[in-house]
């Protein structure tokens, strides 16, 4: 398996590493690949991650990228895994999440995919939903996705002068 070399900001570097280095030790432990976090760098802002080539190089990557990515830092994954955004108009977000997130939690469960919800554009009228995931996961996760946007169709109807351009009638496919 090819490895991996890439900067992350200093400030995030601490979910690569965790609390006593225990998120590094456990994805080492779990993957079998000799992750190594170079810090010398930290003073110019980020930390280099070095993911060696071998077994297990792949899902390190992936474990780092995901985690990452959670937290709304873009680092490249493997090549398996692949990044999708949709826009979400703001009045259906707290919906489509649901109550204490189940309806996102569950889209996660059954699709494979991450999802997190960048709401930075929320004053324009929308969120963006960011996917991540193998190109299977994706297309599951955006089959969940339009089926719940179905349902909430009926629940809360989309008001097209708040909507933000591309977004159609209730019910259409939402998709970048």
């Amino acid at each position: 398996e090819p490895g991996a070399k890439f900067k992350v900001p200093q400030n995030v570097i601490g979910l690569v590493l965790g609390k006593g280095g225990r998120n590094l030790k456990d994805i080492i432990l779990e993957t079998g690949s000799a992750v190594e976090v170079d810090q010398s760098t930290h003073h110019r802002g980020f930390s280099t991650v070095c993911i060696p080539r071998g077994p297990g190089a792949n899902k390190a990557h992936e474990l780092i990228a995901r985690m990452l990515w959670s937290a709304g830092v873009d680092v490249e994954g493997p090549e398996h895994l692949q990044h999708r955004e949709i826009k979400i108009p703001q009045h259906i977000v707290g919906v489509l999440i649901g109550k204490a997130g189940q309806n996102i939690q569950q889209i996660k469960e059954q699709s494979g995919a991450m999802l997190t919800f960048d709401q930075n554009m929320s004053a324009r009228g929308f969120s963006i939903l960011r996917l991540m995931g193998s190109a299977e996961c994706l297309r599951k996760a955006q089959e969940l996705i339009d089926e719940k946007l179905g349902e909430l169709s009926f629940q809360v109807p989309l008001d097209p002068v708040r909507a933000p351009p591309g977004f159609g009638q209730a019910g259409a496919r939402v998709a970048v």
